[in-house]
């Protein structure tokens, strides 16, 4: 498994990502999570599709579903992604709210995952950050 990255916002300047953290709650009616439960990335199953929000990074998904005739069956597995990237990850109830760029999405912004569709929940590291120590 990769190695999960401090708190962070794509495309916000070091120094800037609390108050653009702030700002987003407040525009999508979120509570600022303390920094130990801010939310890296959720993955979550829609339409049978098991999708992949991960903050910097654009949604992702796959399937595996079985094709061909009785005999010549097969397992496939299918990918999709959408060219949103994903900003933050509010954590909420009864949904998360995803926050995208909103780059061709098909989807909404905020994205509202429900939190029993969500397999996991992967927090920011809370090791200090390289700006606090240095």
């Amino acid at each position: 498994m990769a190695e999960i990255p401090e708190f962070f916002i794509p495309g916000v300047q070091l120094g800037k990502e609390e108050e653009k953290y702030a700002e987003f709650a407040k525009r999508y009616e979120c509570k600022v999570q303390d920094f130990n439960q801010r939310i890296y990335s959720i993955e979550y199953r829609h339409d049978g599709w098991d999708w992949t929000a991960a903050v910097g990074q654009t949604l992702s998904a796959t399937i595996i579903h079985t094709e061909g005739k009785r005999g010549q069956r097969r397992t496939v597995q299918d990918c999709d992604n959408d060219p949103a990237t994903v900003l933050a990850i509010f954590a909420g109830d009864p949904t998360f709210k995803v926050v995208t760029d909103r780059f061709q999405t098909r989807f909404a912004d905020p994205l509202h995952v429900g939190i029993a569709d969500c397999a996991r929940v992967t927090y920011f590291s809370t090791r200090k950050s390289r700006a606090a120590t240095a």
